[in-house]
């Protein structure tokens, strides 16, 4: 997984993380909190990292006007589904925004 949140003008905290129910020596435990998530995935390809760039661009520019929904202060998490051989062909990314309904 990767985790990122704490957004700023400069930048933002960028985790990369493992799920687990039990600490793990020598790493940071991060909590994420329970809410609503949309999800989006790219195409399944050899090397779908191409996608995400416009894929993002896609989310903020065009889904999120029209959706309804509006950003949360929650984390964002992106799933990188990374079959091997001899499935390769089926690799795909998820990213997962943090949305509230709109009032």
């Amino acid at each position: 997984y990767d985790v990122i949140l704490n957004f700023r003008p400069d930048g933002y905290d960028h985790y990369i993380a493992v799920r687990s129910e039990e600490p793990i020596e020598g790493y940071e435990r991060l909590a994420i909190p329970e809410g609503t998530y949309a999800v989006f995935q790219t195409d399944r390809m050899r090397h779908p990292t191409g996608q995400l760039p416009d894929l993002r661009r896609r989310i903020a520019t065009e889904w999120l006007p029209s959706s309804g929904y509006l950003l949360s202060d929650r984390p964002e998490i992106t799933i990188t589904h990374w079959q091997r051989a001899p499935h390769k062909a089926e690799r795909f990314i998820e990213v997962w925004i943090p949305v509230c309904a709109h009032s």
